[in-house]
């Protein structure tokens, strides 16, 4: 690109370029946020299952 400055070259050339990468990090980001998130409660017992179990 002739005569474009270093910020054009990042708006009109990497960005565009990069936004298929940024989704997938997005995605893998928000898959592994989900699994911790399941993990804690699968193995958390509820309230109702505590009370359950002591009596």
């Amino acid at each position: 690109m002739d005569d474009a400055g270093d910020w054009r070259i990042l708006w009109s050339v990497v960005l565009p370029t990069s936004r298929t990468v940024t989704a997938v990090t997005a995605l893998f980001y928000a898959v592994g946020y989900w699994n911790a998130f399941f993990n804690v409660m699968l193995y958390m017992p509820t309230e109702s299952q505590k009370c359950n179990t002591c009596c």
